[in-house]
């Protein structure tokens, strides 16, 4: 479908009550009609996919109040995209947003420097988040009766308990420093690996996602994640790790050609436009901007 010549000079997103949020947005009409012109609301809990539509108003209403979002759980973040209509049938879709602080100077200063120490000193992964707000239950291993697994090392579902486990990869930069050793007590001594990550502020961490080391070969559980920001603008995560053994369900998860992977170390959002910043070359291109 052709591209409409209309874009959202504004989207702000905000949490007024404890169990809705709402979307406000701007229109820059640039030639296009808009007598008739809607605005579809998508709504996500992960900010680079599974988005779906939760409503359709018109274009000149500009604000959404929606009470059917989940805020029950502080990892269920929501993330919004927003598509206009214009009065041809012409469309334009938004980047993602969410409730943020502001973008100010200091907080994007930060945010370069993580870059920075990232390209100098990181490794590519992936990252594999998991999936927890959908409908479509494993079909191998949960019980809708009791409502809980019941099968272990499941490889439909990688012992999530949602089909398919994991949504696709994202192919980023991240420090990992060198596992340190814990001897578990118990009737069968073993031992298990921890370690600490530090990533840019995309894409966000949630306990239970995976990552994979390309270099190597390992992959991760995310046990923790601690944030850092700047007026309420997250500029890195640290993440606390478990190193995953061989025979662990989840080393059983497919990776994808890795060529057919986009690189992003971070995003930086403007409402009309998604930026993607390829940070793993050293070369002057690997700062190109991709418009969406």
């Amino acid at each position: 479908m052709t591209e409409s010549s209309v874009k959202f000079g504004q989207i702000i997103v905000a949490q007024q009550t404890t169990d809705s949020q709402v979307i406000g947005w701007q229109i820059l009409g640039i030639g296009a009609p808009m007598t008739g012109a809607i605005v579809r609301i998508y709504r996500s809990y992960v900010e680079n996919t599974g988005y779906e539509l939760i409503a359709s108003v018109p274009a000149t209403s500009l604000v959404y109040r929606d009470e059917t979002v989940n805020l029950s759980d502080r990892w269920r973040i929501p993330f919004y995209k927003l598509e206009v209509v214009d009065g041809l049938g012409y469309t334009r879709m938004s980047a993602p947003v969410r409730v943020s602080g502001e973008q100010l100077a200091p907080g994007i200063d930060l945010v370069r420097a993580t870059i920075t120490l990232l390209r100098l000193g990181g490794n590519p992964i992936l990252v594999y988040q998991r999936k927890f707000d959908t409908t479509e239950r494993c079909s191998n291993c949960w019980d809708p009766k009791l409502r809980q697994v019941t099968i272990s090392n499941c490889e439909v579902c990688y012992n999530t308990g949602y089909s398919g486990g994991y949504h696709l990869p994202v192919l980023t930069l991240a420090i990992i420093i060198p596992e340190m050793k814990v001897d578990i007590p118990g009737d069968t001594p073993r031992q298990q690996s921890a370690t600490e990550s530090t990533m840019s502020n995309y894409p966000l961490m949630r306990p239970r996602d995976l990552i994979y080391e390309i270099n190597t070969g390992r992959r991760f559980r995310v046990v923790a994640v601690r944030t850092a920001e700047k007026h309420r603008m997250l500029i890195n995560q640290t993440l606390q790790l478990e190193v995953l053994n061989p025979s662990d369900v989840e080393h059983r998860i497919p990776v994808p050609d890795i060529s057919t992977l986009t690189p992003v170390i971070t995003r930086a959002r403007a409402t009309h436009r998604e930026m993607l910043r390829d940070n793993f070359s050293p070369s002057n291109e690997a700062f190109k901007t991709i418009y969406i």
